[in-house]
């Protein structure tokens, strides 16, 4: 009992939810600036920052870059490409002092962290087609052609350069490419994002390929307990891939360096990608976790405010005709693998169009570029895969064009 005064009234339910929204927001936001400060002023600098000069390149007569192993293992993606490494055939491809294919078999070329005035900066993503397996040089690689392409035909007021970052690694799935995009893509500042895949997505949905984890060329010298986790043609387990949930686009963008942190704490069995060897997706469940995956890439572009062309590749046995010397590759294939490839194939064209009628953003374009080569009578795959250089072509000029005419090309931002 309260004698002369008023007792003191309990705070309304709206009050303690809207402060209870207000203290986990602020929790929230300290922890990722934190987390930011963490990974910038520390490791990422150390890492990512460079001086004005480029380091040296390694000189092949003192064997120092062939000793440098083309893969590596990698804890945020299971491996990745080595820096300044180059592939063992005589016609390898030469990996720049970031990890990405060179555009260039030059020894000068790598770029800054730090865009210069008036360059668009464009990354593409994918696998080993992206990467340039099936081209006879780093200058004849989709992301190296689509430079040129650009550079000479695509000039636009207020863009001095175009500089294309090829950010396709070999076996990499849209799992992968997703967290490389949201993790450290996102730090290059590119103004544009490509992803062009859909074939290792294919390959996790049934079991003949499963072999080929040992065999890999980025994998097979790597430890076991990393390769077999992240390989492409590893299927997944109860516990699902990250980008497997819906809001996965939603929550990378707000709290990426957050959910760096949250990686590099983890043991080397990083539960959230966990994954083993299971009972095969189905194509349709492939689709449905592929398309989560795109649109969890374009949402992560979006919020960045960077442009975004999101494209299915090409692929022997869909579409176009084969000639003689891919029927060499194509025909030997079981009848199980190419029904099966041509099945996927047909819902991914499908879930692909219906994606680009469903988008109404501007900053974004949905390609279905599977049927691309349907009309081209020569010779155009090295196997039932990868692109010759006259594939990569077509694909780095129609790439060209779908960036001029949906307007994805501007000038750079800082």
């Amino acid at each position: 009992m309260y004698i002369g005064s008023v007792a003191p009234q309990r705070p309304s339910f709206f009050v303690k939810l809207t402060f209870s929204i207000f203290a986990i927001l602020f929790v929230t936001i300290s922890i990722e600036v934190l987390a930011a400060a963490t990974i910038f002023v520390g490791h990422r600098q150390k890492k990512l920052d460079r001086p004005p000069s480029i380091p040296a390149w390694p000189k092949k007569e003192q064997g120092t870059a062939r000793s440098v192993a083309f893969g590596q293992p990698d804890m945020s993606f299971g491996f990745r490409l080595s820096p300044w490494a180059k592939s063992g055939s005589e016609m390898g491809f030469w990996v720049n002092s970031h990890g990405f294919i060179s555009n260039s078999s030059k020894r000068d070329d790598s770029f800054f962290i730090k865009k210069s005035p008036g360059t668009c900066r464009i990354m593409i993503f994918g696998g080993s087609t992206v990467q340039g397996v099936g081209a006879s040089s780093n200058e004849m690689t989709i992301a190296a052609q689509l430079e040129s392409f650009l550079n000479s035909k695509y000039r636009r007021p207020g863009i001095a350069r175009y500089e294309v970052i090829n950010a396709g690694v070999g076996a990499y799935y849209s799992t992968q490419e997703l967290l490389y995009l949201a993790t450290e893509g996102i730090h290059y500042a590119p103004d544009v994002v490509i992803v062009l895949d859909g074939l290792n997505d294919f390959h996790r949905t049934h079991g003949e390929w499963l072999h080929a984890v040992d065999k890999n060329t980025y994998t097979k010298n790597l430890p076991s307990s990393i390769r077999y986790r992240f390989h492409p043609y590893q299927l997944p387990s109860s516990r699902a891939p990250l980008s497997s949930f819906p809001l996965s686009h939603y929550i990378l963008p707000l709290f990426p360096n957050t959910f760096r942190l949250l990686r590099k704490a983890m043991s080397p069995g990083m539960p959230l990608l966990a994954t083993q060897y299971n009972e095969p997706l189905t194509a349709e469940r492939g689709v449905e976790l592929y398309l989560i995956n795109l649109e969890s890439m374009a949402g992560i572009a979006r919020s960045h405010h960077i442009n975004c062309l999101l494209a299915l590749q090409p692929t022997l046995g869909f579409q176009k005709p084969s000639t003689k010397e891919e029927d060499l590759h194509w025909k030997p294939m079981d009848m199980g693998y190419q029904s099966k490839k041509q099945h996927y194939w047909t819902l991914a064209t499908k879930a692909y169009r219906s994606l680009a009628k469903a988008q109404r953003d501007a900053s974004l374009a949905v390609i279905d570029l599977s049927g691309l080569f349907a009309k081209r009578s020569e010779t155009l795959y090295t196997d039932t895969e990868h692109y010759n250089d006259l594939g990569q072509r077509l694909v780095a000029e129609r790439l060209a064009q779908l960036l001029s005419e949906n307007q994805l090309l501007r000038a750079s931002r800082s």
